[in-house]
């Protein structure tokens, strides 16, 4: 015979997926996967103290697995008021933004090079900022010190101005 708590089980899921996306702070969100796992449970058997044993065990560890994406996803900084703010992480290659870098093949305005960035090569081009004159052929030689300063298809836009040449 089916008990009639699953209800409850999942009726408290609801609210706390309900409370989650107001309150951000991914308790609510694992005590409503415990819920939402609970009521699965109690729709398998009549046995409440089997399901309050998978809701005490599914919430936290729920709650560890949660706290692991979080931290792999987003970084976490505390503002002036005590608030932990969430930021996105980074890419590898948005990390490459406002690094220097050396030219291995020289770059033009006509022609794509390459530039060496942590003993990696990575296509670049030149960015619009040294190309203002169109008539005029700018270009960075190998052994050139280069800035990126934005990514875009999987190629670097570097920058060949004076304080990047910096020895």
């Amino acid at each position: 015979m089916l008990g009639w708590y699953w209800i409850v089980w999942f009726v408290v899921a609801a609210l706390c997926f309900a409370v989650e996306i107001i309150h951000p702070r991914y308790y609510f969100m694992s005590l409503g996967i415990g819920g939402l796992v609970s009521g699965m449970f109690s729709l398998i058997t009549t046995s409440l103290f089997f399901t309050i044993i998978v809701f005490l065990s599914v919430t936290p560890l729920s709650y560890l697995w949660l706290k692991k994406i979080r931290n792999r996803l987003f970084i976490s900084t505390i503002d002036s008021t005590g608030a932990v703010i969430y930021e996105t992480r980074k890419s590898n290659v948005e990390e490459l933004i406002d690094r220097e870098g050396m030219v291995t093949k020289s770059i033009s305005t006509k022609s794509r090079g390459y530039v060496k960035i942590n003993n990696d090569e990575w296509p670049a081009i030149l960015s619009s900022l040294d190309r203002t004159d169109k008539q005029k052929e700018v270009s960075a030689e190998v052994g050139k010190r280069v800035r990126v300063v934005a990514v875009r298809d999987n190629k670097l836009i570097v920058s060949t101005e004076a304080d990047v040449n910096r020895e």
